[in-house]
């Protein structure tokens, strides 16, 4: 399911919190110095285990969102809770 205007909207806005946060008014790719991005439309969940390979289905997750380098497409993940986008997890 695509993200919402309002959903890409609140991610921007925290992400822009925390790059002013730490000193930071921009944010520019490390791979091609581009300085323009796309956030993905839909949310990277990336699920952790306790042994390499492993793929747990229902186990614990870490939400994220992806922003994408519209110049060479280095992908960056920042997570949702971190950032405040969400508390727990789910919307």
């Amino acid at each position: 399911m695509a993200l919402t205007q309002a959903q890409k909207a609140k991610i921007k806005e925290k992400l822009s919190e925390a790059l002013h946060k730490n000193g930071r008014d921009n944010f520019e790719c490390s791979v091609c110095g581009n300085k323009g991005f796309t956030i993905a439309d839909g949310y990277a969940n990336l699920s952790t285990s306790d042994k390499i390979g492993n793929v747990v289905l229902g186990g614990q997750n870490l939400p994220n969102a992806a922003i994408v380098c519209d110049n060479c497409g280095h992908t960056y993940f920042f997570n949702l809770i971190v950032l405040g986008v969400s508390k727990d997890g789910k919307e």
